[in-house]
């Protein structure tokens, strides 16, 4: 009958996506071709028993693949990395590898062995490759800059979870003593640089400048434009990222900014400055 023909013209294509999942080659990308072999197969209308059968074939040839890229990488790839910082990031790259397909198919014995080298060979390369560590850390510059570096490096370590506890302790150790040192230097140069801020707003101050705006940073409340009064004269207009530079005076508690759209009138009070349907507020120092 027509309806048995048309099961045996599907049987024969099981048959065929089959004999294509036996050949597929080892390696990562063989996991997801079978997926695609049973997903254009499963579009010529298989019945319950019909998908059974060819998804517990893919299934255990799966299995063997992934079965061999775990051993490759246990046997062969983990030992072959270098002591290194790149080691260690050469060994996350695999192990990333791994969870995308890998581990889900393969047998759990041999994903257990996978996971104890992982760990131990993440422990030994982290324990030779300190030296290395601690050498790229004293390259950090010493500014502002190398201090945000250095706060990720020991946020970064701290939470490095596979690392065997006392390896990473040294790690951490090594990332915040850097970090202390880099800060050191980072609070004279900020000591230096508000004594010289201070040193340029008083003159300015003494050139006619009011107290209540020189040096000063206001913000508006939607936090789109910001204010930043450098001199008696000087203000500094940034709308949306966009800076561009002004003058402003003061009469009484209005305050005139003059800028490239024209001139604006806004009013002083205590730590709020309001006009023209906005209101800035004056930042910390």
């Amino acid at each position: 009958s027509t309806r048995n023909e048309r099961r045996a013209a599907v049987d024969i294509a099981i048959d065929a996506a089959k004999s294509k999942i036996d050949q597929v080659l080892p390696g990562p990308d063989g996991i997801a071709q079978i997926d695609r072999i049973v997903r254009d197969t499963a579009q010529r209308g298989l019945d319950i028993r019909q998908r059974r059968a060819l998804s517990e074939h893919a299934v255990a040839r799966q299995r063997v693949l992934a079965n061999e890229v775990l051993r490759e990488a246990t046997e062969n790839e983990l030992p072959a990395l270098p002591p290194t910082l790149a080691g260690i990031r050469s060994l996350n790259a695999i192990s990333t590898r791994m969870l995308q397909g890998i581990v889900q198919k393969a047998d759990r014995d041999v994903i257990q062995r996978f996971v104890e080298t992982s760990d131990a060979r993440l422990t030994e390369i982290g324990r030779t490759a300190l030296p290395e560590y601690e050498q790229a850390l004293a390259k950090l510059p010493a500014d502002e800059k190398g201090l945000a570096q250095a706060e990720r490096e020991i946020a970064d370590k701290e939470g490095w979870t596979d690392m065997e506890e006392g390896v990473r302790g040294e790690y951490v150790a090594i990332a915040r003593a850097r970090r202390d040192e880099i800060a050191g230097v980072v609070s004279e140069q900020r000591a230096q640089q508000r004594e010289a801020l201070e040193r340029e707003r008083k003159a300015a101050i003494a050139a006619g400048g009011d107290p209540r705006l020189v040096g000063s940073e206001w913000v508006d409340t939607n936090k789109t434009m910001k204010f930043e009064f450098r001199d008696e004269e000087t203000v500094f207009i940034n709308a949306l990222g966009i800076k561009a530079a002004g003058t402003y005076e003061v009469s009484r508690n209005d305050d005139v900014v003059k800028g490239p759209h024209g001139q604006l009138v806004y009013t002083l009070n205590g730590d709020r400055l309001t006009g023209m349907g906005a209101t800035f507020i004056r930042q910390p120092d």
